[in-house]
């Protein structure tokens, strides 16, 4: 009986053991900057506060998740109508090690794409919503001309949770080059700040048209 018990407990302490090994590591997600809600437009005139939740505009948070081969870019909005509804564009602005990166915001449509290098790329196929975003490279100074300094490099679609009022932007870890510790940090503002959002102008707005901007609050460490 007492081999039987020690039989059964070994078994059972290996099995705690493989499970254990084989557990799928967490996705590590960071909130990387937060925006208050209702403030769609402030700085011109806050009667326009309420346009923004009804075109997706009013932006409330951002945050990055790492997965083995990939980065999500999230932007979080206080709601988020389906494309027939939702209007104006998002752009975030990041630098990778140094480098300056942009995700911008552009409808899937070779006639009104736009982008520093304007070609229509063959992947730019509506599946669902048909939120794209274009990946700019940009060197590393802010104050470059971007439609003549900055280079397409992919478009992507992003995945859209109407319910959850969300956009995620997955982007490739080797599209970026990232690697483990390479840091992610805000780009100077610009335009309001890193992540805006805006119904007019194809790479964003400015502190003289309408629109939302966030201000990152943390890092982020690629791990």
């Amino acid at each position: 009986m007492r081999f039987k018990f020690a039989a059964l407990l070994l078994l059972g302490t290996l099995a705690t053991t493989n499970s254990i090994a084989v557990a799928a590591p967490k996705h590590a997600t960071v909130v990387v900057a937060k925006d208050p809600a209702g403030d769609w437009s402030a700085h011109l005139n806050p009667a326009l506060a309420p346009l923004g939740d009804t075109l997706g505009q009013d932006l409330v948070s951002a945050a990055i998740t790492a997965h083995p081969d990939t980065l999500d870019f999230t932007i979080a909005t206080t709601s988020l109508p389906d494309q027939t509804a939702r209007a104006g564009v998002f752009v975030w602005d990041l630098r990778v090690d140094g480098q300056w990166w942009r995700l911008s915001s552009f409808t899937c449509d070779p006639t009104e794409y736009v982008s520093a290098t304007p070609a229509a790329p063959a992947s730019c196929v509506p599946d669902g919503d048909g939120l794209f975003f274009e990946v700019l490279e940009c060197g590393t100074d802010r104050l470059v001309n971007i439609s003549a300094n900055c280079s397409f490099r992919a478009a992507i679609q992003a995945v859209v949770d109407t319910a959850k009022a969300s956009i995620t932007i997955p982007v490739g870890r080797d599209l970026l080059a990232v690697r483990k510790g390479t840091v992610i940090t805000p780009m100077d503002a610009m335009q309001g700040g890193p992540i805006i959002s805006g119904p007019l102008l194809p790479y964003g707005g400015s502190s003289t048209f309408p629109g939302d901007a966030m201000t990152w609050t943390k890092p982020f460490k690629v791990r």
